[in-house]
């Protein structure tokens, strides 16, 4: 589960770069943004608390818990490329603090996706 949230989010941010990795809150419009954002919130610490003590499973466990159902809700019900940039920009953000939150400290989990294919 923890995989698939990694790909959906890694999806969308393929090839972007972010000058900015700030969420303004003020544009969080549809209640999918603000829900996932309030997850966000409300699970990064105890996330990197789990990384911090190299206890991975529990970073998985974790990380899947809070984003899998909102990742998927999300992108049932936001339509990340708007024409509005700020919009667009913002909810990309939201998206790779997401992503990043697990692959900048842990693992790549897109990649082993691909290794469980593989062996399949």
């Amino acid at each position: 589960m923890a995989c698939k949230v990694v790909e959906r989010t890694a999806n969308i941010i393929k090839g972007e770069r972010f000058e900015n990795k700030t969420v303004d809150e003020d544009l969080l419009q549809l209640p999918e943004e603000e829900k996932l954002w309030n997850i966000y919130l409300a699970n990064k610490n105890k996330i990197l608390t789990e990384i911090d003590n190299r206890n991975y499973d529990n970073v998985l466990i974790l990380y899947a818990r809070a984003f899998y159902d909102i990742i998927h809700l999300f992108f049932d019900k936001v339509l990340v490329n708007v024409e509005d940039e700020k919009l667009r920009n913002n909810r990309k953000v939201l998206l790779y603090l997401v992503n990043r939150l697990v692959t900048e400290r842990v693992a790549d989990l897109k990649e082993m996706e691909v290794l469980k294919d593989a062996r399949s």
